[in-house]
């Protein structure tokens, strides 16, 4: 079962602000969003399967790296 996150828990396992999570979701940039009514949850899960998937790739970053660098991916580029 996908373990989903209010969007100040899912900024900090980001190491982002909250709002910019808000933002980034409500512009469909962040895969891992489900709007539920006028909230957005985030799934966990989507994102700890691209860490994994970087893991195995042999990649020597952090959780947060790989993470971080996974979001910066899919935002299309942002430093």
């Amino acid at each position: 079962m996908a373990r989903l996150v209010k969007a100040r828990e899912f900024a900090a396992l980001l190491g982002l602000h909250y709002k910019l999570v808000l933002r980034l979701a409500r512009q469909g940039r962040i895969p891992a969003a489900i709007k539920v009514g006028r909230r957005f949850v985030f799934d966990v899960a989507k994102l700890d399967e691209t860490v994994e998937a970087l893991r195995r790739q042999g990649s020597q970053d952090t959780e947060r790296e790989a993470r971080e660098r996974q979001l910066r991916k899919h935002l299309g580029g942002l430093p």
